[in-house]
């Protein structure tokens, strides 16, 4: 389906066509909006069972056909794809992690992305089941539509299976993109299950040791060390040309599942954990390591069905 047609006219019949398609649960395809593509007209139905609506806009039409697209309320999508968009690559021959993976199974919605060196998810509960879907969608068109859709209360969502295609309608916008093709990593496997040190700190305060700490580190690969001793996390960062930094902070309940007596060391690159910082909501995050050598898992208690995790800076002892 290709067509081209008056964005004001577009718009009336949108609005038209959405007061009347349902919500019923054991109805889903009634949620949705048919639209039809044929000769010189693009014509949106919808219907609750009860009653129904039919309007033709006139149009250019190029290539007939006609979809359906769902007229549910995307919010949650958008206002969890900041917490996951930063970690999408920017490597380009590796187009399979340049886009967020979409999860769907019963009423959870898995948004996932990753760059191979941290990685972030998030859980969206629906009020009703979902068709089981798997499509990674590219950042660009993603970027889109959390910039529209910050200023739009509807925003529609339908994948065309058969021509591996996403389709968007913001408002009075209607934009399509291809998918992206090929097996997204079986990221769960690198999801660590235990950890061997639980951590809380106030956010702010350790959003200014991590700046503070990489006017140093940028001379040195961006590597900052924290270590754990008791009741403190230390922040160590080293220049060849400016010297040595360090600030120790207060721990908030430390939980120790092994190493009792043995400080924690471990390294990551900086830029990672200012990143998650900027989507952290609560005063404080929670970080939980695994191993010197393993990926850690930081945590916002304010939304706990956000997930992400850091690979470290590997040691060799």
């Amino acid at each position: 389906m290709k067509l081209t047609v008056l964005q004001e006219n577009l718009q009336k019949a949108v609005a038209l066509s959405s007061h009347f398609v349902s919500q019923k649960a054991q109805l889903p395809i009634l949620s949705n909006i048919l639209i039809q593509a044929k000769k010189s007209k693009l014509i949106l139905s919808s219907t609750n069972l009860e009653t129904s609506v039919s309007t033709s806009i006139g149009a250019k039409v190029e290539i007939d056909g006609e979809i359906t697209v769902n007229g549910k309320i995307l919010n949650d999508v958008i206002s969890s794809l900041s917490k996951v968009l930063f970690s999408v690559s920017t490597d380009e021959t590796r187009p399979i992690l340049t886009g967020v993976l979409f999860v769907s199974k019963g009423s959870t919605l898995n948004l996932v992305a990753t760059d191979g060196f941290r990685l972030s998810e998030i859980k969206i509960k629906n009020e009703t089941k979902l068709p089981d879907l798997k499509i990674i969608i590219p950042r660009a068109v993603l970027n889109e539509i959390v910039r529209l859709g910050e200023s739009s209360e509807d925003i529609s969502f339908f994948y065309e299976k058969e021509n591996n295609q996403i389709i968007f309608g913001i408002g009075d916008t209607i934009f399509s993109s291809r998918v992206i093709e090929g097996e997204f990593p079986d990221y769960e496997k690198i999801i660590p299950s235990s950890s061997i040190c639980t951590i809380n700190i106030d956010k702010n305060e350790f959003e200014k040791t991590i700046k503070l700490a990489s006017v140093f580190a940028r001379d040195s690969g961006n590597i900052i060390k924290l270590q754990v001793i008791g009741d403190r996390l230390t922040v160590k960062a080293e220049s060849v040309n400016s010297g040595n930094q360090e600030t120790s902070l207060e721990i908030r309940n430390e939980i120790r599942e092994a190493w009792p007596a043995s400080p924690v060391n471990i390294m990551f690159n900086y830029r990672f954990i200012e990143e998650f910082l900027k989507t952290v909501e609560d005063d404080e995050i929670q970080i939980q390591i695994s191993d010197n050598n393993k990926a850690s898992k930081f945590l916002d208690p304010k939304t706990p069905n956000f997930l992400h995790i850091i690979m470290p800076i590997k040691t060799q002892n």
